[in-house]
């Protein structure tokens, strides 16, 4: 798998540098706002980065590459199992380019035990991102896939302002469970990673049937 993760990052490196820029940027806007208002930065941060594999994902089909690896010693769980830790290592280095950037622009203005909540569940939204949208690419490829994108995309959205509109009641067994969460950050990171390890379970399955000539 070593060998894949440095073949992706080669791949970005010489296809997508440009890019790289885009979260650093972000990242360093985030750390010159105080308190809250750079959250919005970190987040896309997080999630650009998290984007990079099925970058690499279209790169490889446009090449070719899946009939190419078929003739090599890599066994299909490896090329979706590659996929994933390229985007958890985006993830926490988005996370970490946010606590970096904070620690030198803007040391005195942050609380950091404000900001660990922040991090936590913005780690949490790029590992839900990674889940869902997944499973979907190694399905349909990154062309077809982008449609099915898009509709997941309004589903989640539809779905979290649901969830936010009966959580309004402080009586409801959705807020309830909701402060129940909140009362520890163990459950943001944990539900993320489970519900990431069940999508890499559903990725490679998918995967495993696929068949390229």
């Amino acid at each position: 798998m070593k060998a894949l993760l440095l073949k992706d990052w080669f791949v970005i490196w010489k296809q997508c540098r440009i890019m790289l820029l885009i979260p650093i940027v972000f990242a360093l806007i985030s750390g010159m706002m105080p308190g809250s208002d750079g959250d919005f930065f970190r987040l896309f941060s997080v999630v650009i980065l998290a984007m990079f594999p099925i970058t690499v994902i279209g790169l490889d089909e446009r090449n070719k590459w899946e009939v190419y690896a078929a003739t090599m010693p890599y066994s299909k769980q490896d090329m979706v199992l590659s996929k994933y830790v390229l985007a958890v290592i985006g993830i926490v280095t988005g996370c970490g380019l946010s606590v970096i950037a904070t620690a030198f622009l803007n040391p005195s203005a942050t609380s950091w035990a404000e900001m660990a909540p922040v991090l936590v569940t913005i780690f949490t939204v790029g590992c839900i991102y990674t889940a869902f949208i997944m499973p979907v690419i190694f399905r349909f490829g990154v062309e077809k896939g982008r449609m099915w994108f898009i509709i997941l995309a309004v589903l989640l959205a539809g779905g979290i302002g649901a969830l936010n509109t009966m959580a309004q009641g402080q009586n409801s067994v959705v807020f309830s469970f909701l402060k129940f969460i909140q009362s520890s950050l163990l459950w943001l990171p944990v539900a993320g990673i489970v519900l990431l390890a069940l999508s890499a379970l559903l990725s490679i399955s998918i995967y495993s049937k696929r068949e390229f000539s």
